[in-house]
C-alpha cells in the first residue's frame, strides 16, 4: 500500500497538458519531458491558469532521452506516461525510458504507464521500418512482455488494466 504523498511528478509526453491540469493541484513540482517545444509550451500555458505546481518543462532530443536526468534535481514521487510508448522507435527505447523512470523515482514511488498492446493483428504488431507511416502504432508489447520489462528494470508490477476497444494496457508499478 502506497501512503507517501505525491509532491513531485514527472509526465513523459505531457502533450498540451490535460493530465497535468487534472493532477497538479496538490503537487509542489511538476516535470514535463517531451520532444516537442510546442507541446511543452501549451502544457505550461494550461498550467499557468491553475496556479498549482512549479512547472519544469524539459525538452529532449529524441535520440538522447537520458539527457533529461541532467535537468531533474528532485526525486520523483509519481511517473506518468499515457499513450506515448506506442510512438517510441522500438522496444529498446521503451526499456531505456523505463530505466530512466526507475532511476528518478523516490523509494517508494509510483508509476502509471500506458502502452499499446499487441493483439496479434497486423495493425498493432510492433513495426521495424517506415516510422513516418506507422508512428501511431509503431511500438507495441505483449501484455506479459511489458510486465516482465517492468520487473527487469527494477519495478514491482502491481496491476494491469486492459482496454480491448483500443488495445491499451495501463500498468501500475512501484519502486520499493
Amino acid at each position: 500500500r502506497h501512503t507517501t504523498p505525491v509532491r513531485t511528478m514527472l509526465e513523459w509526453g505531457p502533450r498540451g497538458g490535460p493530465n497535468a491540469v487534472a493532477l497538479v493541484h496538490s503537487i509542489e513540482r511538476f516535470y514535463g519531458v517531451d520532444i516537442s517545444p510546442a507541446n511543452l509550451a501549451e502544457c505550461g500555458r494550461q498550467l499557468q491558469s491553475t496556479a498549482a505546481a512549479k512547472w519544469n518543462p524539459i525538452l529532449i532530443d529524441p535520440a538522447t532521452p537520458a539527457s533529461c536526468l541532467e535537468q531533474i534535481s528532485h526525486p520523483i514521487d509519481f511517473f506518468l506516461s499515457t499513450a506515448v510508448f506506442q510512438h517510441f522507435p522500438g522496444k529498446a527505447y521503451g526499456i531505456e525510458v523505463m530505466r530512466i523512470a526507475q532511476r528518478l523515482l523516490a523509494s517508494p514511488g509510483l508509476a502509471l504507464i500506458q502502452i499499446r498492446y499487441d493483439d496479434g493483428s497486423d495493425a498493432l504488431r510492433p513495426k521495424e521500418s517506415d516510422y513516418a507511416k506507422n508512428a501511431v502504432t509503431f511500438t507495441s508489447y505483449r501484455i506479459d512482455e511489458f510486465w516482465q520489462i517492468a520487473a527487469d528494470t527494477g519495478f514491482v508490477p502491481l496491476s494491469v488494466t486492459l482496454s480491448p476497444t483500443d488495445c491499451y494496457a495501463t500498468y501500475w508499478l512501484c519502486k520499493g
